[in-house]
């Protein structure tokens, strides 16, 4: 596990080169601060800063191939690694380490890029082949592991972290105003977008080869919802439990101490479960809060005493989640918004402070087996529309949002406004208006007339559009299942993920998102995979059968699903929290930045306060710009 970064130069410097190498590394040494490598030439520069994981001495990068013709540099793990290597051995090839990332110089050799559909694992690197004077950037199919790259008059540029590039000769620190509307729409920015308009994310399953200082992306990997297995529910229900066990054995290789982010939930706790059969008992690590209504540590507990070796409560106050708020903001290089990932942040620290390297974590499970009711709710949708639209605008939503705005973790109130206001005829619109913080139709009266004049004609809908061709054909809840796979997972859950525990130098692993057992989810029927009435109606069964087995029945009979929340629908009422955000979002401040009208947010802030309205997302994405605005 390493953050990288590096470069193809147009104007050749070598002593510049390693200075700027140096400069960029400076930027992601967080992610790897075991030991600091690099390869350089007066054409290209690659380098690498490593968290040591497997083969603690033998394994720094970059790596080369027996006669140095390959070099790579490296992000990530190869789950699989120990049977290519096997299969590499046979094949004549010899190895210096034990590493997996030398793995990929080998298979580079045999195979090119048609090595990458051959690896389990999550990745993304950067190898260059001498020979041919190319470089090739690949991520992994999910886009567990990031990458960034732009293009300057003075060369190609890529790195693990958008903050990294931004050293790079010639860097433009003009918006993208595309990722900007989707953020404030979607409270995240998806592949190929940065907030940057001249950086890109590499997209998941994809790859991008450089030659003469030209950039070609290219495919090698997508999700495929179109064949179905025939297959009963029970034999559904084994065949997951089997798959889930394989891949949580394969992600417990390491040489450093293991443990597992804990939840209240099932998730989590499978593969707490499941490691303790594996390979013996691991220890677990929960965030708590004072506020019970939000505190998974009690449930947590309960799943710990059977399955964990220790466990470990980790207690964050409004202060703790106060001192790390801004910094959390603007480490991402983009604006930041669900609040949680400062939770997940203090979270890394702390089992970093404990002696641990390596976590494993229950994502992932949400989108390949239906686990958002934005999905129920899509498909419910149909329904709703039979209802005459004059009924739907001017009798149902009216009452609905008279309704008192609530409290507590996504309360009711909140998901019937959001349902009401919503539908739409298109399906793919109407999923999109579910998951949105702020409408379109809310931009004039929130942003400056010169801000708006510049997004106006861009459409955040874009971001789901993309996929509607990819997707023809699909049942609505397959269409919907790829759309949340290469948008919300991608885009939020794991690039967030990442660069909060690789903050803390923690590595984060996610058994779930294993390719044979996304494979075996996107062949499920619908009818197997998905209930209008219930989330993750396959998943929770096969799980629970399977707790059940290792003793777990009582537990699993008490259980309700909760999502992970932080205090802040709380603690932006009133307090230290809200007074730093007023403070924050003061109107001379928001003034001086031009970009949100200083009013339209202190009656979102007065309305949040006094309970009329939950603006608590809309609050997050707004200081979350205004914050990022700084940074330019």
């Amino acid at each position: 596990m390493c953050g990288i970064a590096g470069f193809t130069a147009f104007a050749p410097d070598r002593k510049g080169n390693k200075a700027l190498l140096r400069r960029m590394l400076d930027r992601i040494v967080h992610r790897g601060p075991d030991h600091r490598g690099s390869y350089i030439t007066p054409s290209i520069a690659l380098g690498s800063q490593r968290l040591k994981i497997i083969d603690l001495e033998g394994g720094n990068q970059p790596i080369e191939n027996e006669d140095g013709t390959i070099v790579v540099v490296y992000n990530g793990e190869i789950y699989n690694f120990r049977e290519l290597r096997a299969d590499l051995i046979r094949a004549g090839h010899q190895f210096k380490t034990r590493c997996d990332t030398e793995i990929l110089v080998h298979l580079y050799e045999d195979h090119g890029a048609g090595m990458l559909p051959m690896i389990n694992g999550m990745f993304a690197f950067a190898l260059y082949d001498k020979s041919k004077g190319e470089v090739l950037l690949a991520r992994d199919r999910f886009g567990i592991k990031p990458l960034f790259y732009t293009k300057t008059t003075h060369g190609i540029y890529f790195a693990s972290e958008v903050n990294a590039l931004r050293v790079a000769p010639g860097f433009s620190t003009e918006l993208d105003y595309q990722a900007l509307v989707t953020f404030l729409a979607q409270f995240y920015i998806p592949s190929p977008w940065s907030i940057f308009r001249h950086v890109q994310r590499l997209r998941p399953g994809h790859y991008v080869m450089i030659r003469g200082g030209k950039m070609e992306q290219t495919s090698y990997y997508d999700f495929d919802f179109s064949k179905k297995a025939d297959i009963t529910a029970p034999e559904a229900r084994d065949e997951l439990v089997r798959l889930v066990s394989r891949s949580v054995d394969r992600q417990l290789v390491s040489d450093v101490p293991v443990a597992v982010f804990l939840s209240s939930g099932l998730d989590s706790a499978c593969v707490l479960a499941m490691a303790a059969e594996a390979g013996g008992k691991l220890a677990s690590l929960t965030l708590s809060f004072e506020e019970s209504v939000y505190d998974e540590n009690p449930q947590a507990v309960r799943w710990a005493n059977l399955f964990a070796r220790e466990h470990h409560r980790i207690m964050m106050s409004e202060t703790d989640f106060l001192e790390r708020l801004e910094n959390r903001l603007t480490h991402t290089g983009e604006p930041t918004g669900p609040w949680i990932n400062v939770g997940a942040e203090f979270l890394a620290t702390e089992a970093r402070k404990l002696g641990f390297k390596v976590v494993l974590t229950g994502a992932g499970g949400d989108e390949l087996f239906c686990g958002y009711p934005t999905l129920n709710a899509a498909v419910l949708a149909r329904t709703y529309r039979l209802v005459p639209e004059v009924l739907r605008k001017h009798v149902i939503a009216p009452f609905v949002n008279m309704l008192p705005a609530g409290s507590g973790p996504l309360p009711a109130t909140f998901l019937l406004k959001s349902f009401a206001s919503a539908v739409e005829k298109d399906d793919f619109r109407t999923f999109f208006n579910f998951k949105r913080v702020i409408p379109a139709s809310g931009f004039p009266g929130l942003l400056t007339d010169e801000i708006y004049d510049k997004v106006q004609d861009v459409c955040p809908y874009l971001a789901f559009e993309q996929y509607k061709d990819r997707t023809a054909g699909y049942h609505l809840v397959d269409a919907l299942s790829y759309v949340d796979l290469k948008t919300f997972l991608e885009g939020c859950i794991l690039h967030l993920g990442d660069n909060a525990s690789m903050a803390a130098s923690l590595e984060q692993r996610v058994p779930f998102l294993d390719n044979d057992l996304a494979e075996f989810a996107s062949s499920l029927p619908v009818k197997t995979r998905f209930n209008v009435f219930r989330v993750k109606p396959l998943l929770q069964a096969g799980i629970r059968d399977y707790l059940e087995r290792m003793g777990a029945a009582d537990l699993t009979r008490s259980y309700k699903k909760r999502g992970f929340e932080l205090p802040v629908n709380k603690w932006i009422r009133n307090g230290k929290v809200a007074d730093r955000v007023r403070d924050r979002l003061a109107a001379k401040a928001l003034a001086d930045e031009g970009f949100f009208r200083p009013d339209t947010v202190r009656t979102l802030l007065d309305d949040h306060a006094a309970g009329k309205q939950n603006n608590e997302r809309l609050i997050q994405a707004i200081m979350a710009v205004s914050v990022f605005l700084k940074t330019l």
